[in-house]
């Protein structure tokens, strides 16, 4: 099976915006412009963070289990994943 680089897929374009490594350029060209679609024509704007710069915003904080997860993991019937991040966090 040959793996088309030059043509975006849905689940690279995801990996992009997770921060992940296994994307290719054509992919996060179209998750740019697919983020720049979504903030033209709704409100609230989305800024896409990877988890390291969602992370950046609780630092000097102690993060509690289960840590930095999609949103999805804190509800107990939640089956899938979604791309944003939630953490709980204390002063220590």
């Amino acid at each position: 099976m040959r793996i088309r680089t030059d043509i975006a897929h849905d689940a690279r374009v995801w990996n992009y915006w997770l921060g992940g490594k296994d994307d290719y350029p054509v992919d996060r060209a179209a998750g740019d412009r697919a983020m720049e679609s979504w903030n033209k024509n709704t409100t609230p704007p989305i800024t896409a963070r990877s988890r390291a710069e969602f992370a950046s915003f609780l630092d000097g904080l102690e993060v509690l289990e289960p840590g930095i997860v999609s949103c999805a993991s804190w509800r107990f019937a939640a089956v899938t994943e979604v791309a944003q991040f939630g953490a709980v966090a204390r002063k220590p």
